[in-house]
């Protein structure tokens, strides 16, 4: 599993946070060493040597002016570079959230307002419509990283609905932070008008002191976990007013390849058309289990799209290409429990009632005599002890084995019409 945006952040800070103490802790060694030298007379300070071992190295410098590196422009160039990479991982990782808030709260993305332009190549060559997903976040992630932290800022408040504003410290402290890079990288640390009149400094060029660098290290990191708590709650806050229609059926197939060749009813890609909208198989696929030539799929989707796979599974199989073994309609628990309309107790009776499997056919019928039930009702509490058998079920029944806890298959369930009951 990879890890979060928030993991990558922090251990990016403890990489950059070891790196400069080790660096440190190297250049003083190295000073060090050569005062060791100079003292013990091994090296004449004022006299250039090489610090490349090539003999045509253009960077001869004495003793004296290599400690005076080590002591000053060394670590302060380290200070600047880190400085730089740490703000812009802290960029990364708010883009990053963005992403993880998108595949939890698509909600949050919608507007009637923006427009975004795909070709005709970039919307049919989509694989599939998470592929296009990606295209649209990626579009606001890149826009983002060419707008800076200002910009990211309003993008949390206005689409996800989340203050950064509210964290323990100012925002133009973190503003600053963003500008200091910015100096640094477009300016070398020379500062211009617009910098010194908005911190109200007369600096000409900035630095970036241990204090500054590691208290800043410190104030990212609070901050990103700040940000990822507030992310986490928004993610996991219920969907309002979701327009996404409930998946209307649940179905588990069992397909004999009567060829070598996987014929294509039984690609992921495999397109087909229900009404005026085009369905692949991998938007119903939930999942798949193959063993030889025996495909297990398990899909889930509106009944219309179920429906028409299933046609289409038929087609094939008359075709000799297919050889459909089993076909199991699926219904979740507490959906088939709404439509029981006695009571536990009752309920109860039928399941202790019902012989061990494999039943005779129709049982539901015999269930609906003994206990003055519509054969509907019957059906019902058949498919729920199958759905919950093991539960108060009687010990014979409970060793049935079953594919899932939770299925009803169509020849043990029929209704008095002779539809299924597990079809909505």
């Amino acid at each position: 599993m990879s890890p979060s945006p928030l993991g990558k952040f922090e251990a990016e800070v403890e990489r950059l946070r070891s790196l400069y103490e080790t660096t440190q802790y190297s250049y003083n060694e190295a000073a060090r060493i050569l005062l060791g030298q100079i003292r013990s007379k091994s090296i004449d300070p004022i006299k250039p040597f090489n610090l490349r071992p090539s003999e045509n190295a253009k960077d001869s410098v004495n003793a004296y002016a290599v400690i005076r590196r080590l002591k000053g422009a060394f670590p302060k160039y380290l200070r600047e570079t880190i400085l730089i990479r740490v703000i812009s991982s802290l960029e990364v990782f708010l883009l990053d959230m963005v992403r993880e808030v998108f595949l939890a709260r698509r909600d949050l993305f919608h507007s009637n307002e923006r427009r975004l332009d795909f070709s005709y190549g970039e919307l049919l060559s989509a694989s599939s419509v998470t592929e296009l997903w990606s295209k649209v976040i990626n579009k606001d992630v890149r826009n983002l990283q060419n707008q800076g932290f200002k910009e990211i800022v309003k993008f949390y408040q206005n689409r996800l609905k989340i203050d950064l504003t509210g964290f323990e410290f100012s925002m133009e402290k973190l503003e600053e932070f963003h500008d200091r890079r910015h100096i640094f990288v477009h300016r070398l640390g020379i500062t211009d008008e617009e910098y010194r009149h908005r911190y109200k400094t007369d600096l000409n060029r900035l630095t970036v002191s241990e204090e500054y660098l590691l208290g800043c290290i410190s104030d990212l990191l609070k901050f990103a976990i700040w940000v990822h708590e507030r992310s986490a709650k928004k993610m996991a806050e219920p969907v309002p007013n979701s327009s996404k229609q409930q998946p209307g059926c649940k179905v588990e197939i069992v397909v004999e390849c009567l060829s070598e060749k996987k014929p294509e009813v039984l690609n992921s890609n495999f397109g087909f058309r229900v009404g005026e909208r085009i369905h692949q198989l991998d938007d119903l696929l939930v999942s798949r289990a193959i063993e030889i030539n025996t495909h297990t799929l398990t899909i889930e989707g509106e009944l219309d799209a179920i429906r028409a796979y299933l046609k289409l599974l038929k087609a094939s199989s008359k075709q000799r290409h297919i050889s459909v073994r089993r076909q199991q309609f699926l219904r979740s628990g507490p959906e088939l429990r709404k439509k029981w309309k006695s009571s536990e107790d009752v309920l109860k009776q039928i399941w202790h009632s019902l012989p061990a499997r494999p039943w005779p056919k129709y049982i539901h019928k015999q269930v609906a005599i003994d206990f003055n039930l519509s054969n509907s009702q019957a059906a019902i509490a058949v498919g729920l002890f199958i759905q919950n058998v093991g539960e108060l079920a009687p010990k014979e029944s409970a060793t049935t084995t079953l594919a899932t806890p939770t299925e009803a298959t169509a020849e043990e369930v029929k209704t008095s019409d002779g539809e299924t009951n597990n079809l909505p």
